[in-house]
């Protein structure tokens, strides 16, 4: 079964009691609210920044938005509260495996940019939750880099079937129940193809390990972050010297990576 709920997800239009549910007053204005230095052209020119400029570079603006999306993920919360009920009066909640997640985030502000579409750790970490208590023991968190591409072979895993070779996601079940404290190599990628002028983004392609964050720009310069020491990617580090070696090593593996996948962009990667 798939519950796919739309929220949140702009417009926000919430119903009560959620609207109103959160004080605009207590959404803080994060340290990446304003467009940051060395970011590629392509982000400081998007349609995401021009969606941005409508409320502007005033927090006080943002911040009614802020607490209407906060609202909208309460509601979320308790729709799924009323489906794990359901189970549970039907006796299939401790035999199901329950896979909470979400295709992308929301910028809300951050970088100088709304909505979606882009490199940055608001868009990109998403929640992955996971409940099956006959197989996975309850409160376990983990900082392992993971994937949606994980979830079909965890799903096929869970249920005695065999994942399929060419599946390139791995079962996340080892990860959950302690037994490993990385699910197969410690990398993941993203991808994002541009959808037009109107977009104005270039192509990008991202690898991220357990600390740092490489994305290639088609024709546009490179990002380059320590996520541990700047978790929210305000110093781009791709012009640092002391920073290539690390660098090169993820950029490497990336066009490894796209070139197992067929990209065809593969050969751009300087």
């Amino acid at each position: 079964l798939v519950c796919s709920w739309f929220a949140p997800h702009p417009p926000f239009k919430v119903p009560d009691p959620y609207f109103d549910m959160y004080d605009p007053a207590d959404a803080g204005r994060p340290p990446n609210f304003l467009p940051g230095p060395g970011k590629p052209d392509s982000i400081r020119n998007s349609f995401f920044h021009r969606l941005w400029l409508d409320h502007g570079d005033d927090w006080d603006a943002w911040r009614k938005t802020v607490a209407a999306y906060w609202g909208y993920t309460s509601m979320v919360d308790a729709l799924l509260g009323r489906l794990l009920g359901r189970l549970d009066q039907e006796r299939l909640l401790d035999d199901t495996l329950v896979v909470f997640c979400s295709d992308h985030g929301e910028m809300l502000g951050s970088q100088g940019l709304w909505h979606k579409m882009a490199p940055y750790e608001e868009c990109l970490r998403v929640p992955l939750l996971m409940r099956f208590p006959r197989r996975f023991p309850a409160g376990r968190r983990s900082a392992s880099p993971v994937s949606l591409l994980d979830v079909p072979s965890t799903i096929l895993a869970a249920a005695g079937c065999e994942v399929p070779d060419r599946y390139q996601g791995v079962d996340l079940g080892p990860l959950a129940r302690g037994e490993t404290e990385v699910a197969g190599e410690a990398v993941r990628f993203a991808e994002m193809r541009s959808l037009g002028d109107w977009h104005g983004i270039s192509d990008f392609r991202l690898v991220v390990d357990e600390r740092y964050k490489f994305v290639w720009h088609d024709g546009d310069r490179p990002e380059f972050y320590d996520l541990q020491r700047d978790p929210f990617e305000q110093v781009n580090l791709a012009d640092r010297s002391d920073a290539e070696p690390v660098r090169r090593r993820l950029a490497d593996r990336l066009q490894a990576w796209m070139k197992a996948t067929g990209d065809p962009l593969a050969d751009r990667i300087g």
